[in-house]
């Protein structure tokens, strides 16, 4: 996205997915695709050579910015892929579209129950191969099993990419019961090169505490829970404040995972534990009412922090520094978002990656902006470049854009302060931070 060649050191990434980011390295990435037909072609050369059987994966797909912003349906994902199991995750990872035999080795029909999430059907009532929210999962819990050695040597080859690009320090996101076992075996083995700090989902987080000793040392640990309280912006189910411009016919403002009673529970039963909670919400209704259940719940836990702030309403930027509550972003998504940005959410520009009011409102509050704003790249869904994260917070546009493509100009930071909130000691001073 950038022409930065700086080398980068000491950094932390605040936000991963460290295992789907070494799966992806060996996937089919569509980031830079433009349409739907080079979509099917790539696919097509992509499967051309593989087993039958094989599933056939692609990955980073940004459909808001092709030619013709439409999925592939169900049968020409079949046809591409020489009728082996297929599908595309979006750039996201908060939908999908999947071919016919993917979608019949998940037995999903158009009478599936997906939970938070949803099957969607054509007009004839048959599913299209699109998928929303969690419905994606029940995709990915029909692909094989790895090994216990595949998973490492997965995570080996994430870890020596993160580390290559200048990365100490990691944050993954949503971490299952082996990874912090397979890191501490890792770690015997060849030594990390990585701090790594895990946050397992809310409903494991017990579970996951119970064994966290078992592994845990000085760069492994257990560093919170991930609860996710909204969808994506280019799935129209971010939560937000106002309709969209574009809405999905049944959620106008998008979709809100939880209650505020259920995310009110939440923040209680991490501060029980004695740990925090990394919150996803990405539109400016999601931020709201997880601001609203911290405020109620008064944790004496510190580190709550709320994942993304993609959108963050005037009248609640005061709050993360009086509640001492991280907001921990990724500008770099402004950068594969611009056409979503603009498509969806025009009336709400100004509010986008609201950088420069956050780091102002903790220097008003008397506080380091880089204790309390944190950047990271919520790899897999864009590549952790550091100089990504530069371009979209200091420039808001893509390298090339003139300077009137901006997202919302004023809310541009400093390359000095972009760094500062990806600097790994930043993240040790607010660990201790009462």
């Amino acid at each position: 996205m950038t022409g930065d060649t700086t080398t980068f050191t000491k950094l932390r990434d605040a936000h991963i997915h460290l295992h789907w980011h070494g799966e992806e390295l060996s996937q089919l990435n569509l980031a830079d695709c433009a349409s739907r037909e080079e979509c099917l072609e790539r696919i097509s050369a992509f499967a051309s050579d593989k087993p039958k059987d094989q599933w056939i994966i692609a990955s980073a797909a940004r459909t808001e910015g092709w030619i013709d912003p439409m999925w592939p349906t169900a049968s020409q994902l079949d046809d591409a892929a020489g009728g082996r199991p297929c599908f595309i995750r979006s750039i996201d990872h908060h939908s999908l579209c999947a071919g016919n035999e993917a979608l019949r080795r998940a037995k999903i029909t158009a009478n599936t129950d997906p939970g938070r999430g949803a099957v969607v059907l054509d007009q004839a009532g048959a599913p299209t191969g699109v998928l929303l929210e969690e419905a994606c999962f029940l995709i990915s819990k029909a692909l094989p099993e790895p090994t216990p050695a595949q998973r490492k040597e997965t995570l080996r080859a994430a870890i020596r990419d993160l580390a290559a690009r200048g990365f100490v320090e990691v944050h993954d996101m949503l971490s299952e019961p082996w990874l912090g076992p397979a890191l501490a075996e890792i770690d015997d083995e060849d030594g990390l090169p990585l701090k790594v700090l895990l946050h397992a989902p809310l409903a494991d987080i017990r579970a996951a505490a119970d064994a966290a000793p078992s592994y845990q040392r000085d760069n492994i640990r257990l560093a919170g829970a991930k609860l996710f309280s909204d969808g994506a912006l280019n799935s129209r189910t971010a939560w937000m404040l106002e309709p969209y411009a574009d809405p999905l016919p049944d959620n106008p403002r998008g979709v809100a995972m939880y209650t505020p009673a259920e995310l009110l529970n939440a923040v209680r039963t991490c501060d029980a534990i004695g740990l925090p909670m990394a919150i996803h919400a990405i539109g400016d209704g999601a931020v709201r009412a997880v601001l609203d259940a911290i405020e109620q719940a008064a944790p004496k836990t510190p580190g709550f922090r709320i994942e993304h702030c993609q959108f963050v309403d005037e009248a609640d930027i005061p709050r993360f520094a009086t509640m001492n509550i991280i907001a921990s972003m990724q500008p770099c998504h402004l950068l594969t978002d611009i056409e979503a940005l603009r498509r969806l959410t025009p009336h709400r520009l100004h509010r986008a990656f609201p950088v420069r009011d956050l780091i102002e409102s903790a220097r008003s509050a008397g506080r380091d902006p880089a204790e309390l704003v944190w950047l990271g790249s919520d790899t897999p869904v864009v590549p952790p470049n550091p100089q990504d994260n530069i371009q979209g917070a200091v420039n808001r546009r893509r390298a090339g854009m003139p300077k009137t493509e901006a997202i919302a100009p004023e809310q541009a930071i400093t390359r000095k302060e972009a760094l500062a909130c990806m600097k790994a000691v930043t993240a040790s001073k607010a660990e201790t931070m009462s």
